[in-house]
């Protein structure tokens, strides 16, 4: 039996994405702790970007994958580069 950490990554958006989605609301409330300016339409992208990030690389639609790996790799380095700024401001 062998690990496939491609394999679990796209399993894991996949799994975000649909818990997000019927989580709305708690996704929206964590956008609006991040005081983010509209946490609906941040959290809404955020959930598109997951599944259909997702769809593309699971499903190699047109050969697309690539363009799914990016949005997935895209939106985690959003995200890390938040986080980072969010810490050092809460320091100051």
């Amino acid at each position: 039996m062998t690990f496939d950490v491609r394999e679990n990554e796209r399993k894991m958006s996949v799994y975000a994405g649909v818990f997000s989605l019927f989580n709305f609301a708690a996704v929206v409330a964590e956008m609006k702790d991040a005081n983010l300016s509209s946490p609906r339409l941040c959290a809404a992208t955020m959930i598109a970007t997951q599944l259909v990030g997702s769809f593309l690389v699971i499903t190699n639609v047109a050969g697309l994958t690539w363009l799914g790996a990016g949005i997935l790799g895209g939106s985690r380095s959003l995200s890390a580069a938040r986080n980072c700024t969010s810490r050092s401001n809460m320091s100051r």
